[in-house]
């Protein structure tokens, strides 16, 4: 894969600390410190969670955008106009609440979509990529104009912006996404990296979407988690990064501003 010019991490639980011992001469104007933690960003109590984040220091925050998941999604039905982000199909209160907040800590939002509805894959399960692409990019598209910094919501009050997105979590991990391997006659091995193919129509849906949106929003594909065993024959089968990062190249993502990798186990 080409050179990377940036990398973006998500930072789980020791974000906090280190932000808490940084100090300007220690700092970097390339590295900003961020803290993923859903279960209480997205599941807390606000009233404790959003100042305790604004005592971390920490600059940015990630929170998955579940298009449809486990707890909260936006999506509760199939949309009429799915790039719309009006449609009544979708509810954004949960995610409209959280932006603000972390806008008034003068802190970022770093949104990851991820989750595909029942009626986008034939009710396959939301860790399996949607059978139209389009589906996904028009989700996109709705998502980066509901938080383009120009949008209203219900209470009249502009929603700020959001400039940085990821395109879903792990694609390399079964949890995430499956399968991770089909059978392939055509193939040395006998099988190929069907995760590899499917996340790349999810990476440039999420990229094309967004971008033709917010032209200078910045974005990420990869999110790899950083283990994988290159098994399609074990009880869970799942790709090393590398492997993963090839085949993703040779199945064409591409448009994205940086490749994102969890470095942590």
């Amino acid at each position: 894969m080409r050179r990377i010019a940036a990398a973006l991490f998500a930072v789980v639980g020791i974000a906090v600390s280190l932000a808490s011992t940084a100090t300007p001469s220690s700092s970097s104007s390339y590295l900003r410190v961020g803290i993923f933690d859903d279960g209480q960003v997205l599941y807390g109590v606000p009233s404790q969670v959003f100042p305790l984040l604004r005592t971390s220091r920490a600059k940015v925050v990630r929170v998955n955008l579940w298009w449809f998941g486990p707890g909260l999604y936006v999506a509760k039905r199939r949309p009429q106009n799915p790039s719309d982000p009006a449609d009544p199909a979708y509810d954004w209160s949960a995610y409209d609440a959280v932006v603000k907040q972390i806008a008034a800590n003068g802190q970022q939002v770093v949104f990851s979509l991820l989750g595909t509805p029942p009626w986008a894959n034939q009710a396959r399960g939301w860790n399996v990529a949607p059978a139209n692409a389009g589906n996904l990019k028009q989700f996109a598209m709705a998502a980066a104009e509901r938080y383009s910094g120009k949008y209203t919501d219900d209470e009249g009050e502009k929603l700020p912006r959001v400039a940085s997105w990821l395109a879903w979590n792990e694609p390399n991990n079964p949890v995430f996404l499956k399968p991770q391997f089909v059978r392939d006659t055509a193939s040395t091995t006998g099988w190929t990296i069907q995760s590899a193919r499917d996340y790349a129509r999810i990476c440039n849906a999420i990229v094309q979407g967004v971008k033709s949106v917010q032209a200078t929003a910045k974005l990420a594909c990869g999110l790899t988690s950083p283990r994988g065993n290159n098994n399609p024959k074990s009880g869970r089968p799942s790709v090393s990064p590398l492997a993963f990062a090839r085949a993703l190249r040779k199945a064409g993502a591409n448009g994205f501003d940086a490749y994102a990798h969890h470095p942590y186990y």
